[in-house]
């Protein structure tokens, strides 16, 4: 996994979009691929990519610490690819000085990603 420039990202965000697309589409509509490509261009977010797989991280601050979080990431093959990906993702993390790092996803989830814990669950009503 690396970190794609802003030259990069706008060069393969017409491949990168539709893999973004398709994360999103399992979420709760928080954000637009549109959202996430201006955020990467900002150095709000990060857009990695690493053959196939693609994901955008994003670095929070909350009081005095940092949170990596993992936006959205997607792969064709996830579960082969996903643990070396998430090692890169914690030791960027511990690079920056962020104090933990956090993964919102699909309940499934925590059934394959045992060294993660579930402190809360984030319940969305829409009005």
């Amino acid at each position: 996994m690396r970190i794609l420039d802003n030259d990069e990202l706008a060069l393969q965000w017409g491949k990168i979009e539709p893999k973004v697309k398709v994360a999103l589409d399992r979420g709760q509509g928080e954000s637009t691929t549109y959202d996430l490509f201006l955020e990467c261009l900002n150095n709000v977010s990060q857009c990695w990519v690493h053959e196939d797989a693609v994901a955008i991280t994003r670095i929070i601050t909350f009081n005095q610490y940092k949170q990596l979080q993992i936006v959205t990431a997607t792969s064709n093959d996830w579960f082969k690819d996903g643990y070396d990906c998430l090692k890169v993702f914690e030791q960027f993390a511990k690079d920056i000085g962020c104090r933990n790092i956090s993964l919102w996803g699909r309940p499934g989830w925590k059934r394959i990603l045992k060294d993660y814990e579930e402190p809360y669950t984030i319940l969305i009503k829409e009005l």
